[in-house]
């Protein structure tokens, strides 16, 4: 009788993780549920395909810049990619879709350096969070003294727990945030 609820609570669990739901999110609004869900940009980071199966085994596809929706979430196999700028400071110029490091009230991108088969790095760092007001800014030295860190110890939970340094180093700096999301849910 052991082995049998063993065997059933085994093939129940599998089967929840064999069927993955994936969605996304158009114009932070409207999601679509579905499976199989790809996507392709073009050099500038725009969209300009998407690709998916309905929850009712209809596959559709989506071709052409002007044609695919203003998608601003994927979730592909339970990770995160949002449209994000290339450049917080003009974030309509050109985008890109990065994975969501940190979730929450403050949300953190940082995708890292891209690095070229040489070893060398490739185009631009970008390590950046969206505030809850949308607004997007660059984890640097500058922007964490004027900005980032007066913002944080507005919250007074989040000011008499955190002892760290207010870092720019990624791995410090995603420990703060993640911190922060969780003490200050309001």
């Amino acid at each position: 009788m052991k082995f049998r609820s063993a065997l059933l609570i085994g093939f129940l669990l599998c089967g929840i993780n064999a069927y993955q739901q994936d969605y996304f999110i158009i114009d932070d609004k409207d999601t679509t549920k579905c499976v199989d869900l790809e996507y392709s940009l073009t050099v500038q980071g725009w969209l300009k395909r998407v690709s998916y199966t309905t929850l009712d085994g209809e596959k559709v596809e989506i071709d052409g810049r002007k044609e695919v929706p203003n998608v601003t979430t994927f979730c592909i196999d339970s990770v995160t990619f949002d449209r994000t700028p290339l450049n917080p400071k003009k974030p309509e110029k050109y985008i890109r879709y990065d994975l969501r490091t940190v979730d929450g009230k403050i949300k953190v991108y940082a995708p890292g350096q891209r690095i070229n088969t040489n070893g060398d790095p490739v185009g631009k760092y970008r390590f950046f969070v969206r505030f809850p007001d949308g607004e997007w800014y660059t984890v640097n030295s500058k922007n964490m003294e004027t900005i980032i860190k007066p913002y944080l110890i507005k919250c007074k939970a989040f000011a008499s727990s955190y002892s760290g340094e207010f870092s720019t180093s990624e791995e410090e700096a995603i420990e703060m945030f993640e911190l922060y999301n969780q003490l200050c849910q309001e």
